[in-house]
């Protein structure tokens, strides 16, 4: 797959806007404590490589981790320091903690992270350090819950100012291949196996050709755009790329950033499963229902979503009280009172939501194939105009030039995808 040169007018633009996003994030403290991921394999670009002058860090840093003069162990110290350090920076920009399990089991050879190459014991002393050098902190402390059906903590980290100036220029260089063997993925499928090719061969050519034609622009997190199912092709069917992890909501991160070093828009649908729902059940919502049922139960539209998210995901009505009980001890954002109230809004709203079993019938995952379509039927349009387009699930990024004409085919694309 050809990558041409990022030519140096977009390397200024983004060196510029890395280092002002980078700084905001630096100002904004640290994520919640319940807002964590594990660890991931991340990749400096051969520029942000010269540019960070890597090098010369782990070379500060790996004699501080190990005494050792044996090459086999600084070898291995150095690549689990360097994986643990882009791992570190990648987290900044999705505003959650990084979670660090020290349990010896995670690190078994057949285990994540032991697939990583990490070893406990070197891990364990990577993050001494780093701590002692002030390159990260430490946050919630984990801790093994021997209670039944109580899941265990990792310890949380985050980077410290320290590690994020090192690399505030290299939001941009955080990059993957866009070329893979395949760019569906099927998950949990009963047969252990993809189902007939003949069902997703001219989704994989699509998304094939959509992958060859971004390879020649640029974007934070530039990496490749997937489809993933689970269980069946009726469930799932999500496209997923890595700059939709950029964080947004809690921080505006993503919305300025750039692509090919212009300004982004992310013209995007309101309510969009429930409306996608409301729609093939032969109903219809206003343009966003949220807000009129936040407004009536005294909360806000995010709770709501939250809500709308959580019922939705449901494969069953069993799982309603397990949810409610999970919100027994909230005491802030979505309660178990507001989630009631919510409901019964709702439900008394339009009726129809409960007649025809929108909630509590694992709605979200087949609304997401949905999604999915419509993000093909884009991205099919967005190449015969020859505009670059990312999906992030209910809207699309777009040099913020083309957000008009983006949105009017957004919403053709939603009929016409709702409509077959």
């Amino acid at each position: 797959m050809y990558t041409p040169e990022k030519p140096s007018h977009i390397i200024i633009s983004e060196e510029k806007n890395s280092l002002l996003l980078s700084q905001q994030l630096m100002a904004n403290g640290y994520p919640d404590k319940d807002k964590s991921q594990p660890v991931q394999i991340y990749r400096l670009s051969d520029f942000g490589l010269r540019k960070t002058q890597l090098g010369k860090l782990l070379d500060d840093l790996t004699p501080k981790v190990t005494l050792s003069k044996r090459k086999e162990d600084i070898d291995g110290f150095r690549a689990n320091l360097r994986l643990l350090l882009y791992a570190f920076v990648a987290t900044a920009y999705d505003f959650k903690w990084l979670a660090i399990p020290s349990g010896n089991g995670h690190y078994a050879k057949d285990q994540r992270l032991g697939s990583f190459g990490l070893s406990r014991r070197r891990v364990q002393t990577i993050l001494e350090v780093l701590i002692q050098e002030d390159l990260i902190v430490l946050g919630r402390k984990g801790f093994l819950d021997h209670r039944p059906d109580v899941p265990s903590k990792a310890s949380q980290y985050y980077p410290a100012p320290r590690l994020l100036e090192y690399f505030a220029s290299c939001l941009y260089e955080f990059s993957g291949s866009l070329e893979l063997p395949c760019y569906h993925y099927f998950n949990d499928f009963p047969s252990g196996k993809a189902p007939k090719a003949s069902l997703w061969a001219g989704n994989e050519a699509l998304l094939r050709r959509y992958n060859e034609f971004m390879a020649g622009h640029w974007w934070a997190r530039k990496g490749p755009t997937t489809r993933s199912f689970s269980e069946s092709l009726e469930r799932g069917g999500r496209l997923h790329t890595a700059y939709q992890n950029i964080v947004n909501r809690r921080l505006p991160i993503r919305i300025n950033t750039l692509l090919d070093g212009e300004p982004i828009a992310e013209p995007d649908f309101k309510s969009n499963h429930l409306r996608m729902a409301a729609k093939l059940v032969g109903e219809q919502l206003p343009e966003d229902p949220y807000t009129a049922i936040a407004e009536s139960t005294d909360t806000t539209r995010d709770v709501v979503k939250q809500f709308v998210t959580m019922v939705l995901g449901c494969r069953s009505k069993r799982q309603k009280g397990g949810q409610m009980r999970n919100l027994a001890s909230a005491t802030d954002g979505l309660t178990l009172g507001i989630y009631r109230r919510v409901l019964a809004a709702f439900c008394q709203q339009y009726p129809w939501l409960d007649a025809k079993n929108i909630f509590y019938n694992d709605t979200g995952a087949k609304m997401q194939k949905l999604e999915g379509e419509i993000g093909l039927e884009m991205f099919k349009w967005a190449m015969n105009e020859n505009i670059p387009i990312l999906s992030v699930h209910d809207s699309f990024a777009v040099p913020a030039k083309y957000a008009d004409v983006v949105w009017s085919k957004m919403t053709e694309s939603w009929s016409e995808v709702t409509g077959r």
